[in-house]
């Protein structure tokens, strides 16, 4: 009887976290890093892709964008590329801002904004979800585990 109670305590168990790792994954399965099409740049490593991202030289023209804290393409791309939490994110933007060496990047909310930004702004970067990309933006990064 009890080990009836344990299996089917784990089976739940089980079932939950299943469905918790389901809603954390972006909607399309993958997240990529992107700019517009007359970008100059082709492909970046995963060390280049996250110093663009949190390390922008002063005097750049790039212009990162973010997508909103909520969003699980969001989640990914900070867990997977950048190994940093939102908050650590932030405030280390909030001391390159204050520098004055930089601009503080866009914040976008969805994969659909994030593209017509980065396709619209030239010297732009930014991460969606694989799915969504069209031809007005080029992949030069695959976030991977």
């Amino acid at each position: 009887m009890i080990w009836r109670d344990i299996k089917q305590w784990l089976t739940v168990m089980c079932g939950g976290i299943l469905l918790l790792g389901t809603a954390a994954a972006p909607a399309g399965g993958e997240t990529v890093v992107i700019v517009s099409k007359s970008s100059t740049i082709t492909a970046l490593s995963a060390n280049d892709a996250r110093a663009i991202i949190t390390k922008v030289p002063g005097g750049s023209n790039i212009q990162v964008l973010l997508q909103e804290n909520d969003s699980a393409v969001h989640s990914e791309f900070l867990e997977r590329l950048v190994a940093r939490t939102n908050d650590q994110l932030r405030s280390l933007w909030a001391r390159r801002v204050f520098t004055g060496l930089v601009s503080p990047p866009l914040q976008v909310s969805g994969d659909r904004a994030m593209l017509d930004n980065v396709a619209r702004l030239t010297g732009s970067i930014g991460y969606i979800s694989r799915d969504a990309v069209n031809d007005s933006v080029r992949i030069v990064y695959t976030v991977k585990d």
